[in-house]
């Protein structure tokens, strides 16, 4: 298994568009993230601002 995490500054809480509309700009992102990965989520930074956002992909092989 492979986990990557990603430190976002931002206030607000990353989720996939639904319904997904393909050819519709912006908000794709989460949608790709859910559809490769095995698990991910969002862990609010406890100091200040901001989160980490984690995946978790099955390792190659």
């Amino acid at each position: 298994m492979l986990r990557l995490e990603v430190v976002d500054l931002g206030t607000g809480t990353p989720a996939p568009r639904t319904p997904h509309r393909a050819g519709r700009p912006g908000g794709h992102g989460m949608f790709i993230v859910q559809r490769l990965c095995l698990d991910w989520g969002v862990v609010r930074n406890v100091e200040g601002s901001g989160k980490t956002v984690w995946a978790e992909l099955a390792a190659p092989g």
